[in-house]
């Protein structure tokens, strides 16, 4: 009986981290494509009017939409001109956000650098 009730408690562990694994995994992809998505959108907006605030101000509002957090959005100029956006997005996880420690490592975030 202690075996079952030992197998019963260790299983629904590790369904639980299973479930904010993928909470994780998902808040990544979010991650990567809210920036991809943005730093093009940035780029495309910046080359027709030439104004940076109308670019962030777009990438802004996508990150919004998306729930997402805009850690940065800046537009560099060499050899040749870039884009970069870093956005920050929160996990849906369950159980692991209140682990003390790992509470703070959960947040997924992604930088894309876009060039034209």
């Amino acid at each position: 009986m202690r075996t079952i009730v030992l197998l019963v408690v260790i299983l629904a562990i590790v369904a639980m981290l299973i479930v904010d694994g993928l909470g994780m995994f998902a808040a990544h992809r979010i991650a990567v494509e809210v920036a991809k998505g943005s730093a093009e959108q940035a780029a495309q907006v910046y080359a027709a009017t030439d104004s940076e605030r109308a670019a962030e101000h777009r990438v802004q509002g996508i990150a919004s939409e998306a729930e997402a957090q805009l850690v940065s959005a800046s537009y560099h100029a060499g050899t040749t001109r870039w884009y970069q956006v870093t956005v920050r997005v929160e996990p849906a996880t369950h159980f692991l956000k209140h682990v003390p420690y790992l509470s703070d490592l959960l947040v997924q975030e992604s930088t894309a650098v876009v060039h034209f």
